[in-house]
């Protein structure tokens, strides 16, 4: 990644990892943006069958493992002897694989990186307690961001804890997502093509920071920069 971009004024997160050289969501991934500049690391977590948190973007494992499994139908034990495909070779290696949610978060807290979490799937209020359980665990609520488009998964979040910080997933901006951000105190987290320095500017009046995905061209990162974005989700820059 160009070194340049870690020296703008916002907060640098590195989208599934720095996804950009290594297969995402895995702890190579994670460990390769613990030792850049960023100021976290997002993941993506579901449950498995046995009430586990792993880490994965997709509800099945076919775009990125050598078999495909469902994964809130299959346990921790078989979602780890799968063989991810390397982002570089396009192999299936068996030293890639489904990390769990707490070596994410062994890997945030030794290098000292925000968790950027979201929540994948509609969580219930049972699964929000197991999340939270985790985090604790790490003594590492007061590092977490926990995002996520299911809205009324953020509100039961809420509900159980006044200050973590919360960022409310949208692909555009509408009236709406002001409001709900003021009710409930989020901040909103955008896809960047969905917003201009108008937008910006009435998410900021109401004191809602911002960040923006997933973006991965250097002249977009500046011009965000200037118009006064808080945060930047990228997959990394080489």
């Amino acid at each position: 990644m160009k070194d340049i971009l870690f020296d703008l004024p916002v907060g640098f997160i590195a989208h599934r990892g720095f996804s950009v050289i290594e297969t995402e969501n895995t702890n190579e991934a994670f460990l390769k943006a613990a030792n850049k500049r960023f100021l976290g690391i997002e993941c993506d977590i579901h449950l498995t069958k046995d009430q586990r948190f792993v880490v994965h973007h997709d509800e099945s494992t076919k775009r990125l493992a050598d078999c495909e499994v469902v994964i809130a139908e299959s346990t921790l034990k078989d979602l780890r002897k799968l063989k991810l495909k390397d982002k570089e070779s396009g192999e299936y290696e068996t030293s890639l694989v489904i990390p769990t949610f707490e070596e994410y978060l062994t890997i945030c807290k030794k290098h000292q990186k925000i968790a950027v979490i979201e929540m994948k799937s509609e969580f219930s209020s049972n699964d929000v307690d197991m999340m939270l359980k985790v985090i604790d665990e790490f003594n590492y609520r007061d590092k977490a961001i926990i995002i996520s488009f299911h809205l009324n998964s953020l509100i039961l979040l809420r509900e159980k804890d006044e200050k973590i910080s919360i960022q409310y997933l949208v692909s555009e901006y509408k009236e709406e997502v002001v409001e709900t951000c003021k009710k409930y105190r989020f901040d909103v987290d955008i896809y960047y093509r969905g917003i201009n320095k108008k937008i910006i500017d009435i998410f900021h009046d109401e004191n809602i920071k911002i960040n923006v995905w997933t973006v991965n061209d250097y002249e977009i990162i500046k011009d965000l920069v200037l118009k006064g974005v808080d945060y930047i989700t990228t997959d990394g820059i080489l």
